[in-house]
């Protein structure tokens, strides 16, 4: 109930293992104009990035994107 849609707005986005800017939290990638659909949300304390938003992936695990690399779809 409480998911909202984001598209990818940056060519290419990192997922995330955890809400982290760490090279080693890096699981993947998602595309320009992809769908991911929030369902969690974690304070990244840096403004550039704003909010780490938390994600179901394919198999079941939490991934973790930059708000500043997403826009929300209304």
């Amino acid at each position: 109930a409480n998911e909202i849609e984001f598209v990818v707005d940056a060519l290419g986005a990192n997922v995330r293992s955890r809400p982290s800017q760490d090279d080693d939290a890096v699981i993947g990638v998602i595309q320009k104009d992809e769908i991911v659909c929030a369902y969690q949300y974690a304070y990244s304390g840096d403004t550039s990035i704003g909010r780490w938003l938390g994600f179901i992936l394919d198999n079941g695990d939490t991934g973790w994107i930059a708000e500043n690399l997403l826009e929300p779809l209304y």
